[in-house]
């Protein structure tokens, strides 16, 4: 098993020009490809449900299969156990499956999967050492199809890719993209591709209820925006804002500061902007990395 750490950013369809443009990228070869993507699961989402997402990636070279379990996700930042295999053809291997020895992952419900909802999209990668540490920068442009519904992939992942501590690993992924954000319309983002997906199947968004902690909020605003940018719903849109405007009245002047230049761009729609990142950014560095 492997631990995948990485930071989310939603971006805009211009993010890729502004990237192969980008100074801190000058002289870096990107690595371009179409990937298609199978996710299983039972027909009761058993695995949505525990957190967990099995993939099949169609790639030039083969058939991937992943295993991604239940992990942490705050402030864009995400840390969770990952398995994969090569495989021979694009049918989930549920004996390697099995061997993994997770309890949730029964014979009953292996038994049952099925595809669940594809993800296709072009991705531009680049290797990039920041502070001397190994990280994979990911331009994803595509679909997801869940339900008989879709919406637009476009995003950038920054993944750790060598040895690290996780403190170290996560501020290289915040400074990587704090440069690359002066010039990118962007914002973090929680959600991943299948938890999005999952929630476009059934056309079901919960309503993020923050408790009083800063973190809770910050993580309030981010899955606020998240679930806006699929559904196309003002009251998510509204809690964003609200949990922003709870941020800005915090005691510690390292959070309100930043968090008052983020509501005011949210009030004036500026949610998907160098305007609004920048904050955003700020915050976690604050909350995750003080």
């Amino acid at each position: 098993m492997a631990t995948e750490t990485e930071l989310k950013l939603q971006c805009t369809p211009e993010g890729l020009e502004q990237l192969l443009q980008h100074p801190r990228l000058a002289g870096i070869a990107p690595r371009r490809q179409w990937l298609r993507n199978t996710y299983y699961d039972t027909p009761e989402q058993a695995l949505q449900q525990a957190r967990m997402a099995l993939r099949l990636r169609r790639t030039e070279c083969g058939v991937v299969q992943t295993l991604k379990t239940a992990g942490e996700e705050h402030g864009g930042l995400s840390r969770r156990g990952e398995w994969e295999w090569a495989l021979n053809e694009e049918q989930p291997d549920t004996d390697a499956l099995r061997d993994v020895g997770l309890s949730g992952l029964t014979p009953d419900l292996l038994d049952r999967l099925e595809p669940a909802f594809t993800t296709d999209f072009h991705r531009t990668t680049w290797h990039v050492t920041f502070d001397d540490i190994d990280i994979e920068l990911a331009f994803d442009q595509g679909t997801i199809q869940a339900g008989g519904n879709a919406t637009d992939i476009c995003e950038i992942e920054l993944e750790l890719k060598t040895g690290h501590s996780a403190r170290q690993g996560e501020q290289a992924l915040l400074g990587l993209a704090r440069t690359l954000t002066d010039t990118l319309a962007c914002r973090p983002a929680n959600a991943s591709k299948a938890a999005r997906a999952a929630r476009l199947a059934k056309r079901q968004w919960p309503q993020a209820e923050p408790d009083a902690t800063a973190h809770a909020r910050l993580d309030a605003v981010i899955a606020g925006l998240d679930a806006y940018a699929d559904s196309g719903e003002q009251r998510h849109y509204d809690a964003a804002c609200q949990a922003a405007r709870a941020l800005a009245n915090d005691s510690d002047p390292a959070i309100a500061v930043p968090a008052e230049s983020l509501t005011l761009a949210l009030t004036e729609g500026q949610w998907l902007s160098t305007t609004a990142s920048g904050p955003a950014l700020a915050l976690i560095e604050r909350l995750y990395m003080g």
